[in-house]
Formats: C-alpha cells, structure tokens, sequence
C-alpha cells in the first residue's frame, strides 16, 4: 500500500512536466505603468496537440478554458494533465481600451517575452493602453489564432474586426491608387491610421 503511494507521488509531478500539460494558470492582471488591477479582462488558454505521420502531420485543439478577472484583477484557469498536449500553451488577455497580451510576444513591434512562464503561479501580466496611432488590423495579427467565436475573448474583441478590415480597404485602395510604389507600406498605414483616427497632434508613432 505505501509502495503505491510512493509511486503515486512520484508519477504526478512526473505526468505534470511532461509536454506542455498544466494544470493550473494563475495570475494577476494590472495596468502597466500604475499597478493598478483590470477588473473584467478576458482571458482565455488553448492547449493543442500534433496528430498524423509521415509528413502529414497536423494540429488540432484539444483543450480550451477560459476566465474573467475579479475586482483585484486576479483569475485562475484550470488546464490539463495530458502528457500529449504540445508544450507551447496558448494564452490570451483582452481588455477594451489595452493591447492584448500574449505569451509568445509583445505588441507593438512583435518581439519576443522575456521572463514569462506558465509555471509561475500569480504571476503579473501588465497591460499597456492602446494608442490611437495602433492599427486595429496588425492588433488582430497578434491576437493570432485565439478565435473561439464561443469564448468570452472572442467575443471581448470582435468589435475590431470591422475597423480592422477598414484599415486594410484603405490601405490596399492607397497602395492601388499610387502608378509606382513611391511610398513604403509603413508610410501608407501611417496615413491609414492618421486618416481613421488622427489629428496631427495626438499622433504618436509607435515605437
């Protein structure tokens, strides 16, 4: 009887560190900058796994869970204790009026999270606002594939799809409109982004 619960023991942690398997994501949101906690943010982890063979391999959704932070900005997600998920989990928080955050990377600029790990419970993940000169378009980019059309995240930011596909009309018309390309995509959706939503005063370029 005690050999079997040794065994136990030792195959949990065992089970919980294989792939990328987690049973708990726990966290806190805040406003980056004053600390302050986001109350309503949608959070929202998707866990996949790699099917198929001999170069026809896939993936597939295999787990979805999903929270909306409290008063102090906190939320716990219960995950999986499959061994076969992949080990790379991903995890969205959304928040009208703050730039999503995303476990792979920052926005704007794309660049990749430093110092970030599901492994660390109550972790603080800061929300930066969302500046007016931000493309609604490159924002969806870097939501990524997090698109449940069912979950509480989907439904948080599907209010910039639509300025998103605007921002793209307006840009491709642009691009159209120029007999050569005398300007560079990054000059066109300045003048996208100036145009939709900007004075010249309250522009800034994001770094």
């Amino acid at each position: 009887m005690k050999k079997n619960a040794v065994c136990g023991i030792l195959i949990i942690p065992l089970i919980v560190m294989c792939g990328g398997c987690c049973p708990l994501i726990t966290g806190k949101v805040v406003e980056a900058g004053s600390g302050k906690p986001v109350e309503g943010a949608a959070v929202f982890a998707e866990w996949t796994r790699t099917v198929g063979c001999f170069g026809l391999k896939y993936t597939e959704s295999c787990r979805t869970s999903e929270a909306v932070t409290g008063k102090n900005g906190s939320f716990i997600i219960f995950g999986t204790l499959n061994p076969f998920v992949n080990f790379h989990t991903k995890l969205g928080i959304y928040k009208k009026g703050y730039v999503a955050w995303r476990e792979y990377g920052t926005f704007p600029g794309f660049k990749e999270r430093d110092g970030f790990g599901f492994c660390k419970l109550w972790y603080e993940y800061r929300l930066e606002p969302f500046l007016k000169s931000y493309s609604h378009s490159k924002h969806m980019i870097h939501i990524g594939g997090m698109r449940d059309g069912d979950s509480n995240f989907y439904r948080a930011y599907e209010w910039e799809l639509s300025l998103a596909a605007e921002e793209r009309r307006l840009f491709r018309k642009k691009r159209e409109d120029l007999k050569e390309k005398e300007k560079t995509d990054e000059q066109l959706w300045e003048e996208v982004l100036r145009e939709l939503y900007l004075t010249e005063e309250n522009f800034q370029k994001p770094q």
